[in-house]
């Protein structure tokens, strides 16, 4: 590549970056947004649980 050097040097720099986040030196606005999927209160049946454990298993 002929912009290895370079790409490497922003890689870096961004992963500095958001390390500085991580620990709160700074805050990055748009990365402190949160989303949630509201489930409700109705808990899981026991199938499910296996079905969902069955579709990691095999992804």
């Amino acid at each position: 590549l002929q912009y290895q050097d370079w790409f490497n040097i922003i890689a870096g720099v961004l992963v500095m970056g958001f390390g500085a986040h991580f620990v709160g030196v700074y805050r990055i606005g748009f990365l402190d947004r949160e989303a949630r999927i509201d489930a409700g209160d109705r808990g899981g049946s026991s199938l499910g649980a296996y079905v969902l454990g069955l579709a990691f298993a095999f992804g």
